[in-house]
């Protein structure tokens, strides 16, 4: 009788199933930062403007109420 074989070790030419989502996971969370971080940017950039053009309506509600 023949002895049994050892099983064998495959070796891995690329990343493994977890390191792989990882990376995927690691990516998204910058994509989303970074997402973010732009609409943050341009939702004050649209603040600072509509209160430099709307500033003085603020102080008195009826010029709000003749623009509209």
């Amino acid at each position: 009788m023949s002895e049994p074989t050892p099983p064998t070790t495959q070796t891995s030419d690329g990343p493994t199933p977890a390191e792989q989502f990882s990376a995927i996971t690691r990516r998204g969370n910058a994509t989303l930062t970074q997402a973010r971080e732009q609409w943050t940017g341009q939702a004050g950039e649209i603040g600072t403007a509509v209160r430099e053009r709307a500033g003085h309506a603020w102080e008195n509600p009826e010029h709000v109420l003749d623009a509209v």
